[in-house]
């Protein structure tokens, strides 16, 4: 069993598993500064002595999603548009959220990006309650509260131009499908709390930094009373964030685990087309010593070495074809 969670509510779950071998989180000592490293990166540390660390590189966060069609067919959606996530895990909680941002803010931002965007709405079906505070919404706008299930949401997620979120699942699933984000981010640190970042997302955590920032679950944060760090980000500051971010989304791209998977299968290859090349020359060497005995097609123990021979120049052929014919596919990609 490889255990990623740290919080005290599962301890008794992962004690009483009955497992061969535990790790990860309550079980291994790996040594870090949880001020600069982020927790995807963390977890990665725990399967050191199960994973060869030329895989852990290429290893990244990544969930499973839809063909675009189904998705865009069932809930209606353009070629282009982006998705608001309003909510976190805090919603129903009583007392301050303090990782939410206030709803007047998310009410001005949904109306100026539905100007220029078809906005997607998403949240669970136990937060309606809390979207009832930011209806009602412009009429373009999506709502697709508590109207799909995970692998539907990572698919609307994954085929969004961007995302805007505070921090909470949505954040994490936009950089596991390399969907650019912008995460509001208040007492939680920015460097351990933010979602993965890979060679192929855009992570973006929009915060003030405070002086008294990260606070997360201190007591300086049970003495906040008026959750400075999420109320003084202002709308501009979001839209001057968006606007002036260099990403691009393409969707035809090859994503970096892909890459180092063709990577991988080239030089098989190439490998190949050496052991080919090497296997011609000892045929050649033979060819020429029993040539005489192969021109009179007598029969000889080596007989099926000849045959090999005369069709070894078109598998080696094939073989480099296919290559190429790959190689260039990729490169276009890239």
């Amino acid at each position: 069993m490889i255990n990623f969670e740290y919080g005290k509510q599962f301890k008794g779950l992962v004690e009483r598993i009955v497992a061969d071998k535990k790790v990860g989180a309550m079980f291994d000592c790996i040594g870090y500064d949880d001020s600069d490293i982020n927790r995807g990166e963390l977890q990665k540390r725990f399967l050191d002595n199960l994973v060869s660390k030329s895989n852990l590189e290429k290893s990244f966060p990544k969930v499973a999603t839809l063909e675009f069609e189904i998705i865009r067919n069932k809930f209606h959606l353009s070629d282009s548009y982006i998705v608001l996530s309003p909510s976190n895990s805090h919603v129903n909680r009583s007392g301050i959220n303090y990782r939410a941002w206030p709803n007047s803010s998310w009410i001005k931002l949904i109306s100026k990006l539905s100007c220029d965007f078809q906005v997607v709405i998403v949240g669970a079906k136990n937060e309606s309650n809390f979207f009832k505070n930011l209806q009602p919404y412009p009429s373009s706008v999506v709502d697709l509260v508590g109207k799909n299930n995970v692998i539907e949401l990572s698919s609307v997620i994954q085929n969004a131009k961007f995302v805007v979120c505070t921090d909470s699942a949505v954040g994490h699933i936009s950089a596991s499908v390399d969907t650019p984000v912008f995460v509001l981010m208040g007492p939680n640190n920015i460097f351990t709390d933010s979602p993965y970042r890979s060679p192929t997302n855009y992570v973006h955590p929009i915060s003030l930094r405070k002086d008294c920032s990260p606070c997360y679950k201190t007591s300086i944060m049970k003495a906040c009373k008026d959750n400075v760090c999420m109320n003084e980000i202002t709308v501009d500051m979001v839209l001057t964030e968006i606007s002036s971010a260099k990403f691009e989304k393409n969707k035809n791209k090859l994503t970096q685990i892909e890459i180092n998977i063709f990577l991988d299968y080239l030089e098989n290859i190439e490998n190949q087309l050496k052991e080919f090349t090497n296997f011609a020359e000892d045929l050649k060497v033979f060819f020429h010593k029993n040539k005489m005995v192969l021109e009179n097609k007598k029969l000889h123990k080596n007989y099926e070495k000849l045959k090999i021979a005369t069709r070894l120049e078109s598998v080696i052929n094939g073989v480099y074809n296919r290559w190429e014919s790959d190689y260039f596919n990729f490169l276009t990609q890239i």
